[in-house]
């Protein structure tokens, strides 16, 4: 039933911006909650003082997404263990 179907359109770090479609309210609200945590993060990994002595792929693993899981656990634990997986695959 198209009348309950949610879209969200985004960018994906492989694949460019496309549209996500869900009938879940919840999942949906993970979704973008998960990208702004991850934009907030990757803003503050990259204006970190340490960044300025790291290249790129260290700032990404030992800075934005280690911060980025932290932010997503204190909102909620199970966006948190969502985003690893997608992270780890």
């Amino acid at each position: 039933d198209l009348g309950t179907a949610l879209r969200y359109h985004t960018v994906h770090p492989t694949q460019g911006w496309h549209w996500r479609e869900t009938e879940d309210p919840d999942e949906l609200v993970y979704w973008v909650m998960d990208d702004i945590v991850r934009s907030l993060a990757r803003r503050w990994a990259q204006d970190a003082p340490a960044a300025k002595a790291m290249s790129p792929s260290q700032i990404d693993a030992t800075l934005w997404i280690p911060y980025w899981l932290t932010l997503l656990a204190a909102l909620n634990p199970q966006w948190r263990a969502n985003t690893a997986r997608l992270i780890d695959s």
